[in-house]
């Protein structure tokens, strides 16, 4: 928890803004890779190596954090809701008329990445293979 809490402050000193919910969920994958039950711990990265690959991930897959606005996160949820109307409309009517917004289910989904009621290896093989695609992010 305090090496959580000191590489947020830092990060958020750096970048000049102020700590947004969801940042710890986006940190919490890069710290368990620390963790002793790996097969080889010797292999496991330093402080600064997962603070480096944090800080890296942000940057180029969740841009929301960098700001004090969250114009990114608006547009991707009105993204979102064109796609599903697009390729499943049933499903965007049937939401829509029960009051049920993407903003209620997909938020912490796109605020973290997945990271946020998620399970852990689910988010770490999502992440893999974003990597291994080595798409450019949406946001750019």
């Amino acid at each position: 928890r305090d090496k959580m809490e000191a590489m947020l402050t830092w990060w958020c000193q750096q970048h000049e803004v102020r700590y947004k919910q969801g940042l710890n969920e986006v940190l919490a994958p890069f710290i368990y890779l620390q963790a002793p039950e790996h097969e080889d711990p010797d292999a496991a990265p330093s402080d600064d190596e997962v603070f480096y690959g944090f800080a890296t991930f942000l940057k180029r897959f969740v841009p929301f954090f960098d700001t004090e606005d969250f114009v990114a996160l608006e547009c991707s949820l009105v993204f979102f809701r064109w796609l599903l109307l697009y390729h499943r409309p049933d499903l965007h009517h049937h939401l829509i008329d029960r009051g049920v917004t993407p903003e209620l289910f997909c938020m912490p989904w796109f605020l973290t990445l997945y990271a946020s009621k998620t399970p852990l290896p689910l988010v770490l093989q999502l992440w893999d293979r974003l990597l291994e695609r080595a798409e450019p992010a949406f946001f750019l």
